[in-house]
């Protein structure tokens, strides 16, 4: 049975939510951790992914950018910081 078929009800989640928090718990911290992520995830209404702009930024890449001379003057203003 997988985690995401299980984590289905949201009574199971709340409840397994607050044993993870309660480090006083058996569970250990790297199990604690995953399932904590994996309910997090579960939870989020979207995931964020950098798209090719942000990575390349990052990175300190070069990108070209097609006809950005079109783009309005606060989206120039915010790629120059």
């Amino acid at each position: 049975m997988s985690f995401a078929s299980i984590t289905r009800n949201s009574d199971f989640i709340d409840a397994l939510f607050k044993h993870l928090v309660d480090e006083s718990s058996s569970i250990s911290a790297e199990v604690r951790e995953s399932w904590l992520l994996e309910i997090a995830a579960y939870r989020s209404p979207f995931e964020w992914i950098d798209g090719p702009l942000v990575q390349a930024m990052r990175n300190g890449d070069i990108i070209l950018i097609d006809e950005i001379n079109l783009a309005e003057d606060a989206v120039l203003e915010r790629l120059n910081r």
